[in-house]
């Protein structure tokens, strides 16, 4: 991915570049080829788009999350992310929430 894309990307996601670019290669690659194949001739193309591209920024966000998950819990990444997607997504939510819980002993109850 190329700063061009990178570019177009967060501004089409309304993130930060710096997001995007924390993300692994395999999903900058995904992101590129998504412009690479879709034409954006009207508001539809640029819908599709959208939804492909928010759909591998959330994706990414997941793959970062989960190497935070594994040097907490020495989970391996490739064991987390063998795991299916929604399988993944709580356990970023579930890890997440413990630390903010073990940062602040007040939401404890």
């Amino acid at each position: 991915m190329n700063n061009n894309q990178l570019a177009e990307v967060a501004k089409i996601l309304g993130v930060s570049e710096d997001s995007i670019s924390a993300m692994n290669d395999e999903i900058k690659n995904s992101m590129t080829a998504v412009f690479e194949t879709v034409a954006i001739r009207n508001d539809e193309d640029k819908k599709i788009v959208f939804e492909a591209l928010d759909d591998l920024w959330q994706k990414g966000s997941i793959y970062i999350e989960l190497a935070e998950v594994a040097k907490s819990t020495g989970i391996t990444v490739e064991t987390l992310r063998s795991l299916d997607y929604d399988t993944q997504q709580t356990i970023v939510y579930n890890h997440d929430l413990l630390l903010r819980q073990f940062n602040n002993p007040n939401l404890l109850g």
